[in-house]
């Protein structure tokens, strides 16, 4: 069994819950990010299909994020990032629990080596008590998990609070193994920031001299500033990403939820497809197989990384 260790024990979401003034209402603001630091991993993917906050004294209950299918992301991808995933409203009050419901399976786990593993969640618990908190559930009668998590979140008509949750990998394991592989975890709620940068995913819908704005999920736009970005061919790798729609990644200097404006200070695109002529520094990825005209040249930096099958 390979076991995943670590000092600082993040392993997959970080929300943050903010009540954003907005004066005399009766609810707030709740933005929810995603975070990630495990290192023991080149990819480990999962598929979350809703985070609510839950009062277990009154009932009260609020999404915060819902997404069908469930939204996949790599969270090695988001290490050392709070990654955007929604901005909603809650009634103003106090919530005791935060939800997190995910597919139980495909986990995807590329390792150390670069050989891939299509894995499941788990029960951290084998005895299967769904009345410990902070641990990993899974319904035996469908394909999703869930935790709920401990922690208070006040939410706020006219004020601003946030709580980070951090899954922690000190009692968590990935079990390469068994067929399938499993993963589990538990949760613990942390109260600081830290040095982690916010970060936007999604599409450029408007692409201008200097900043564009970026449609992120559940159809949020938000202009991005990039004149700051030092990049070579900055220019050009997004007019690239707005003609073809792929996915840009914005990690931002700061982010303004109110505005919804962010000061980039990096741009990574992502290209997915069939590697094909591969060379010491260069290839082509075929990112549609049925249209030719979607291969694209890729030179390699030194020392740089692909992730997937060749």
């Amino acid at each position: 069994m390979k076991k995943m260790t670590l000092l600082s024990a993040i392993f997959g979401a970080g929300i943050i819950a903010y009540s954003c003034g907005g004066g005399g209402g009766s609810s707030g603001t709740v933005a929810t990010y995603i975070t990630d630091s495990p290192e023991n991993f080149k990819k480990l993917e999962v598929g979350i299909r809703e985070v609510s906050l839950v009062n277990t004294g009154t009932g009260e209950e609020c999404i915060v994020f819902s997404s069908d299918p469930a939204y996949r992301i790599d969270l090695i991808e988001v290490r050392n990032v709070l990654q955007l995933l929604d901005i909603s409203s809650c009634p103003a009050g106090p919530y005791n629990r935060l939800r997190i419901v995910m597919d139980k399976s495909p986990v995807e786990v590329i390792d150390n080596n670069g050989d891939s593993h299509i894995c499941e969640l788990v029960d951290h618990d084998p005895n299967h008590n769904p009345n410990i908190p902070n641990e990993v559930h899974c319904d035996p009668n469908t394909n999703t998990c869930h935790v709920l998590v401990n922690g208070a979140v006040n939410i706020f008509a006219s004020q601003n609070n946030h709580l980070i949750l951090d899954f922690e990998l000190k009692d968590s394991e990935v079990n390469l193994n068994t067929n399938p592989c499993t993963v589990t975890f538990k949760v613990t709620p942390l109260h600081a920031k830290g040095d982690k940068h916010d970060e936007l995913s999604g599409v450029i819908t408007d692409l201008r001299n200097g900043s564009f704005d970026l449609n992120v999920h559940h159809g949020m736009t938000f202009t991005v500033d990039y004149s700051q970005v030092n990049q070579t061919g900055v220019d050009d790798l997004l007019q690239f990403a707005y003609s073809k729609n792929l996915k840009v990644e914005v990690e931002c200097i700061s982010l303004d939820l109110n505005t919804a404006h962010c000061i980039a200070k990096e741009i990574e695109v992502e290209v997915k497809g069939k590697a094909q002529n591969v060379g010491p520094n260069s290839l082509q990825i075929q990112m549609d197989p049925d249209d030719p005209g979607s291969t694209i040249d890729v030179e390699l930096e030194p020392n740089g990384e692909l992730e997937g099958d060749i």
